[in-house]
């Protein structure tokens, strides 16, 4: 056997059996080589050795030609043939066999292994759908080897960087992109049209950010300058409407799903790396990721496609988002800080028109039809890829133009609507087209019940709403006319939601009479605030605060109006009581050893934040404002922040404010005019 490309301990000679495919004398033998390729896979079922991948890689090259050249002679052998090839494949996407200690650390078993990867990439752009679907299958299987040991994450370290250095990335987003314009450049009907490209119109879209100037870099430039592009008429009103892509149902062919898949499934663990991240949004992959949804409008939850790229978003927005956030090294030059800001930012990126576009219309059909826990798990995916572009200010004139904050504003204050109010606003927009950029009202089971996934939803909507109010006025004034801020103090209103947590009344023929909830603003309590875990409602009174805290002093005339700051007080008395009659304690304000403290300190926040409006010392005095806050600075068990804030608000009120000043006098604060 050992001269036939067989070794002494029967494992194949790859020296030879290189030889026996390239020697003139024998390239013809057609079979026998056959024959040597499934003996190989036959005897390396466990994996190559290291010093065997080089001849692995040069077969990777040449047999596929070999396949090529078959398909017309005889397609029944050049299928065996393919089929064989990729059992190759498979076996080079699991461990590589050393014989010597730390041999794939050493230079011939990187350069042995870098070739491997430099033929499964090359194969992925194989006419064989099979070979392409089983190349990158085996690149997704190398950057995550399913050993979680110690050894395993250093052979995962290192698998990763050697893609980096391969351009994996780079190689695997232009698949998706070719694939996607493929898909998009063909209607139903067979027809071809002109694919609309959105990385050759959004760099004309340009905001006045803090951090951005109205400038575009040339990449080519050797000196790193600047040049300025004028906006013409004809750009300007490129995004003047709402854009809104076709929900039509796209046929794929099985063989191109399952590219798709594969091409995708690469991607989603390459995104788990930083500086992958940071390749794959340079390259244009994560705007061909948003090019790649707007295949599946038509039904997003039905596809895995949908949810590994979203998965994909979310990463590389996560980790933008980290970079940003993270105080590092200031940039060296003007180039290194357009590249970070900009280039390899996705938000920054993600932050036009079209991407907004398809997130509206991939949330809309989730609340729309996401009946299952799955399709609500997805849109809460969606809507923190949303909340993480909201982060840059660029995107917030973009959510505006694309109504996608509309869309928001109406399932988080529906959300905080009674189940009679629900369904009746529902049945009005029900002739309403699904597909248009102003939807009907899902039913309210897919977003306003008190499942955990609609929780989340509630969470996720009021940041997001929270950030794109507080940096855009017009968005700001969407905010306050869509009467959010009233849905958030619904949450304060200590003594409409005690008795909304009373048991019902009945009448004579012992039947549960329905009673109406009113809070001081006049909203009806819903009855979905009547059955919460109270964990669960202590969370969502403490995020209300956080987001009134940043909106309240922006619009300060709307949330006076809506009396927030008696809302506040009284919550911040009821705490207070709480604490000293814990027998007597309510559902709204009932203390825990990991809430209470928060609720105190977001509700002292709040009125710090409007105590000196005008005109509110007079009504928080009248309300026991002094004597409340004197209390909380008492309370010996409160912290040091919250009786210093305790001190902040009292400060505010006394000031050049006779009465209330005599107010501190009579509750015993008369030391303060000693500090």
């Amino acid at each position: 056997m050992a001269g036939q490309g067989f070794a002494a301990d029967d494992r194949p000679d790859f020296p030879k059996i290189l030889e026996f495919f390239t020697d003139p004398r024998t390239e013809d033998l057609q079979a026998r080589q056959h024959a040597l390729l499934k003996r190989v896979v036959q005897k390396c079922q466990r994996g190559f050795r290291l010093r065997e991948l080089p001849v692995v890689a040069e077969l990777l090259d040449i047999v596929p030609k070999r396949i090529e050249g078959l398909i017309e002679k005889d397609a029944e052998e050049s299928e065996e043939l393919e089929r064989t090839l990729c059992n190759i494949i498979r076996i080079t996407a699991r461990p590589n066999l050393r014989q010597k200690a730390n041999e794939e650390l050493l230079a011939p078993g990187l350069k042995a292994a870098a070739q491997i990867l430099e033929q499964l990439l090359r194969l992925q752009s194989s006419t064989s759908v099979r070979v392409a679907v089983e190349a990158t299958r085996a690149l997704t299987a190398i950057a995550t080897p399913e050993d979680t040991s110690a050894a395993g994450k250093a052979q995962k370290k290192l698998n990763r960087k050697l893609l980096l250095e391969a351009n994996a990335v780079q190689a695997t987003c232009a698949k998706v992109e070719e694939n996607a314009n493929i898909i998009l450049a063909i209607d139903d009907d067979g027809t071809e049209r002109k694919v609309f490209d959105a990385r050759a119109t959004v760099d004309f879209i340009d905001a006045d950010t803090s951090d951005d100037e109205d400038v575009t870099m040339s990449r080519s430039s050797s000196r790193g300058g600047r040049r300025r592009k004028p906006r013409s008429a004809k750009t300007d009103a490129l995004f003047s409407d709402v854009l809104s892509y076709s929900t039509h149902k796209r046929t794929l062919e099985y063989a191109q799903s399952q590219v798709l898949r594969s091409l995708v499934h690469l991607l989603r663990e390459l995104s788990t790396d930083a500086q992958s991240s940071f390749d794959l949004v340079e390259c244009g992959g994560a705007r061909a990721c948003v090019k790649l949804l707007r295949c599946y409008l038509h039904d997003p939850a039905a596809s895995d496609v949908v949810h590994a790229t979203v998965e994909i978003l979310w990463n590389v927005l996560e980790h933008c988002h980290d970079v940003t956030d993270v105080a590092g090294p200031p940039a060296a030059s003007r180039t290194k800080l357009l590249s970070r800001r900009r280039f390899t930012s996705a938000m920054y990126q993600l932050s036009d028109d079209a991407t907004i576009a398809v997130l509206r219309q991939i949330l809309q059909h989730l609340f729309l039809t996401g009946h299952k826990a799955d399709d609500k798990r997805l849109r809460n995916e969606v809507l923190i890829v949303c909340s993480l572009i909201a982060s840059h200010r660029k995107s917030h004139a973009a959510f505006r133009r694309q109504r996608l904050i509309h869309l928001l504003l109406d399932y988080a204050c529906a959300a905080e609507l009674p189940e009679d109010a629900i369904e009746v606003r529902t049945q009005a927009t029900q002739s309403r087209d699904p597909r248009s950029t102003e939807p009907p009202l899902a039913d309210r089971h897919t977003f306003a019940t008190s499942s955990n996934e609609d929780l989340e939803t509630k969470r996720i909507l009021w940041s997001m709403l929270s950030d794109l109010g507080r940096a855009e006025e017009e968005n700001l004034k969407l905010v306050v006319e869509a009467d959010f801020m009233g849905a958030l103090l619904m949450y304060l209103d200590v003594e409409a939601l005690d008795a909304a947590d009373e048991p019902e009344e009945w009448d004579d023929d012992e039947t549960a009479v329905s009673r109406d909830t009113v809070s001081v603003n006049g909203r009806r309590i819903p009855g979905i605030l009547k059955n919460l875990e109270l964990t669960k409602l202590h969370v969502l009174q403490q995020q209300a605060m956080a987001v009134l805290l940043n909106l309240a002093p922006r619009a300060p005339a709307a949330f006076q109006k809506l009396q927030g700051h008696i809302l506040a007080l009284r919550f911040l008395d009821a705490c207070d009581e709480g604490n000293d009659e814990a027998t007597q304690n309510t559902n709204a304000t009932r203390p825990s050893a990991r809430s209470a403290d928060g609720l105190v300190r977001g509700a002292l926040m709040l009125l710090i934040s409007v105590v000196g409006l005008p005109g509110l010392q007079n009504e928080l005095g009248n309300l026991d404002g002094v004597e409340i806050m004197l209390k909380r600075f008492a309370d010996s068990r409160a912290g040091a922040n919250m009786r210093n804030d305790a001190v902040m608000i009292l400060a505010k009120l006394c000031e050049n404010h006779e009465d209330n000043q005599a107010r501190l006098r009579r509750g015993g604060g008369g030391f303060f005019f000693f500090l």
